[in-house]
């Protein structure tokens, strides 16, 4: 049996993947796929980007001011930002690891998916200058319908 189309990794396809298909197994790289497509990260990235630019429009913010702001909202409490605030709090629960929730830790995460469009919603730095050794500020820029 033959694959349908190749991965990008060339050598594991000729070596692994097409082994296991002749050998009767699964296609390997279908399963890969449908785990990428049951990955619960872009639905926590977009939930946080989304959550953030209703609760701070695109103005830029500190990742520690915005986790303070999350840790004191109260469950209980009405009003638009409040409910804002509590879906940035459980995005950011969503997509870091091991739960330690820290502007470090937040910054590495966020760093790996900034600049990328996700379902209409990116999250920048905002520019400072080279030689600036203080925390970035990030806001989240959201495309024209």
């Amino acid at each position: 049996m033959r694959c349908q189309t190749d991965t990008r990794y060339a050598n594991w396809d000729k070596q692994v993947r097409h082994a296991m298909i002749w050998a009767g197994s699964a296609d390997p790289a279908l399963l890969f796929e449908q785990n990428k497509a049951e990955d619960p990260k872009p639905e926590g990235r977009l939930n946080l980007l989304a959550s953030w630019y209703d609760a701070y429009s695109n103005n830029p913010m500190h990742l520690r001011d915005v986790l303070s702001e999350t840790e004191h909202v109260l469950s209980y409490t009405d009003g638009e930002k409040d409910e804002h605030l509590r879906n940035i709090k459980e995005a950011i629960q969503d997509i870091l690891p091991n739960g330690k929730v820290i502007s470090r830790n937040l910054g590495t995460v966020i760093g790996k998916f900034a600049r990328q469009w996700i379902d209409g919603h990116r999250i920048m730095a905002e520019e400072s200058g080279e030689n600036s050794r203080k925390s970035k500020k990030w806001y989240v820029e959201r495309q024209q319908d």
